[in-house]
């Protein structure tokens, strides 16, 4: 590489760290499962010829900080890129596999990147392609833009909408996201079902298990007929799609609503406010 950056008539810089991606940098990569688990003291070796790497083919100086060339050269460190490989492999055997997880390991890294444990979803089975995937929505609010349209307009179209389907159960669910809590709640014509989730969840997350928390719900009880009203066009969107998606609170959406449907004589549809 040094003869290759030769500043008369050497490769590129893009070149360059092609170059050094393709023929060190993957060498480096392979081997992550076998030193992954060394000592500190030995994976600094390895360090300084990745940095050594990345210096030669941006042309920094010596006395660049690695930060800074990190930064230059989009490159995250050897360290990162060993806590990322792990977690990937891990997850993709425990997907796969259903293996163990090492929970000395994963914690280790969890805490390495200051993430605090969090429960994960369990996911189910992702659905055939022949098995029918489609749900109910109503459209009742869809021609209606939010910034141009008065509340009295929204009331009065709402009140009109209910009467029409006023032998359905109103499920409202909503979920909120502030600096250190994260919660979901289901709303029942006689009761609220609300849960607070880990801090680390989006407000998408959070929508969308205030929907499966509406349906989980719906599951134990004896209506015929619901209508769950949410305002989140993203969990619409997420749900409309679910054949292919493969996010495990919209597939264990998707589980319990065919599960609902599963009777002829039970409707459950959705409404985007």
């Amino acid at each position: 590489m040094k003869v290759l950056s030769n500043t008369s008539w050497g490769a590129d810089k893009v070149s360059l760290i092609r170059i050094y991606r393709s023929l060190v940098r993957s060498k480096l990569d392979y081997g992550m499962p076998v030193y992954g688990s060394a000592s500190k003291s030995t994976l600094k070796m390895l360090d300084s010829v990745h940095r050594q790497g990345f210096r030669i083919a941006t042309g920094a100086f010596r006395t660049t900080p690695i930060p800074s060339l990190h930064v230059i050269s989009g490159e995250p460190s050897l360290e990162l890129r060993r806590h990322r490989d792990y977690l990937s492999r891990t997850f993709i055997k425990l997907r796969a596999m259903s293996l163990i997880l090492n929970i000395t390991r994963i914690g280790e890294i969890l805490r390495y990147f200051e993430i605090e444990d969090f429960p994960i979803v369990s996911n189910v089975d992702v659905a055939p392609p022949w098995k029918e995937t489609q749900l109910d929505f109503i459209h009742d609010f869809l021609r209606f833009l939010k910034p141009s349209t008065s509340d009295i307009l929204f009331q009065q179209h709402f009140y009109d909408h209910r009467q029409r389907y006023s032998d359905y159960v109103p499920i409202y669910t909503d979920g909120s996201k502030s600096d250190n809590h994260v919660a979901s709640a289901a709303v029942f014509p006689d009761f609220t079902i609300a849960e607070t989730l880990h801090p680390f969840f989006s407000v998408y997350t959070s929508e969308l298990y205030a929907i499966y928390l509406g349906l989980l719900k719906i599951s134990t009880l004896n209506f015929k007929k619901a209508i769950i009203y949410t305002d989140s066009r993203s969990v619409i969107n997420a749900l409309r799609s679910a054949k292919h998606n493969n996010h495990p609170l919209v597939m264990q959406c998707l589980h319990l609503y065919h599960t609902l449907k599963k009777p002829k004589s039970n409707t459950v549809g959705f409404l985007d406010m």
